[in-house]
Formats: C-alpha cells, sequence, structure tokens
C-alpha cells in the first residue's frame, strides 16, 4: 500500500493585520496623517489591531491561527514543536507547519 500525500504552501499576505491587541500601545502619529484625515488633538494614537513591524504582530498572529486550527478546526498542536499542528480523523491525515506568515500543508487531497 502506497500513501501518497499532497502538500500546499500558504502565505497569509495581511497576516499580521488581524492581531487583536490585549495591551495599550501607543504609535506617533505619521507624516502626512493629517493631510489625509485631518487635524487631530493628539500627538499619538492607541492601536488596538496589530501591523506590520510590531513587535507583538508575529506573536498576535501565531495566537489567532492556533486558537483557530485548535478550536474550530480540530487540530492538536505537536508536543515537539507549537508551530507544527496535525488533525487524523476519517478522512486521513493533515498535518499544518507554520513559519512567521508561511504554512506548509501535508495530507491527502480530502484533509486538505
Amino acid at each position: 500500500m502506497m500513501l501518497q500525500l499532497d502538500a500546499v504552501l500558504v502565505d497569509g499576505e495581511t497576516a499580521f493585520l488581524y492581531g487583536v491587541l490585549n495591551e495599550e500601545i501607543y504609535m506617533k502619529v505619521l507624516e502626512g496623517y493629517k493631510e489625509v484625515y485631518g487635524e487631530l488633538n493628539d500627538t499619538a494614537l492607541l492601536l488596538i489591531m496589530a501591523l506590520y513591524g510590531l513587535v507583538q504582530a508575529a506573536r498576535k498572529w501565531f495566537q489567532k491561527l492556533s486558537e483557530v486550527l485548535i478550536t474550530k478546526m480540530n487540530f492538536m498542536p505537536s508536543q515537539a514543536d507549537p508551530c507544527l499542528m496535525y488533525r487524523y480523523d476519517e478522512d486521513g491525515l493533515c498535518i499544518v507547519l507554520m513559519y512567521v506568515d508561511d504554512n506548509l500543508v501535508i495530507g491527502n487531497k480530502t484533509t486538505i
């Protein structure tokens, strides 16, 4: 019996923009903001979502993706590496390997 697996690379293009911040983070108002959006009374903005370049952005993305994979798609995190998740059901084995905002999904076509 030969096991045939497929692999799919998935790139989360705007992955870092979906992390909800739990801590207070302020950002200096960028040059050009006032010309586009009008005058502000403040010199800083309170961020409620992550941005590219924010130290917490990659962590928030990992937390969000892990939450969806575990709670909604029944994946289990590997004990060896939390960036490796797997699901084994009646359709077969499906493995997801996460690296920053790139993901490798391995399994047969039905499980993927």
